[in-house]
């Protein structure tokens, strides 16, 4: 069933309780907490994948907020390995190197120094998978060369499985 008629009413998650919120189209307001016999269905591809509310019912499963989902893959894989450094240590890794800031300084931008990596000789693992909305999600980890350097780095990022890109295995 679909409709072009304007909206009567929005529906609103607070991010931080979860509690469930009902507002109109031209204040936008979240100030009318959603009664607690009224049942969200999340329906993804045809399949419920989420009944959620503010009342406590039988068979409640949560909506799960894509950015909550990544924020927690996100912290599974720092507690998986411990070791990961963010972005900064990596740019203060690669200064580091022998004759790294010799090279920066004859010509380089840094920024185009530090982002030089040999992308098309790249090798990616499917290390993990996980499932969003009844989305599988391949967890990878992408293994790149720094071009000026020869230094050799993990990043760690996830692709929907849907996806038509290859994973190559190493």
């Amino acid at each position: 069933f679909c409709t072009i008629a304007e909206p009567i009413r929005y529906y609103n998650r607070d991010n931080e309780s979860g509690a469930w919120y009902s507002s109109t189209p031209d204040w936008h307001e979240n100030g009318s907490l959603i009664r607690e016999d009224l049942i969200f269905e999340v329906i993804t591809n045809g399949v419920v994948c989420a009944l959620d509310g503010n009342g406590n019912f039988e068979g409640k499963k949560p909506f799960v907020p894509f950015y909550q989902f990544r924020q927690s893959l996100v912290q599974s894989i720092h507690a998986q390995h411990p070791h990961l450094q963010d972005h900064e240590a990596l740019r203060e890794k690669l200064l580091s190197l022998p004759d790294a800031r010799e090279t920066v300084g004859h010509g380089w931008y840094w920024e185009n120094w530090l982002l030089a990596t040999d992308v098309e000789n790249t090798a990616e693992e499917a290390v993990d998978s996980v499932e969003w909305l009844n989305n599988q999600f391949h967890i990878l980890a992408v293994c790149y060369t720094h071009k000026p350097t020869g230094f050799v780095f993990t990043n760690y990022r996830f692709r929907d499985k849907r996806s038509r890109s290859q994973i190559f295995r190493t």
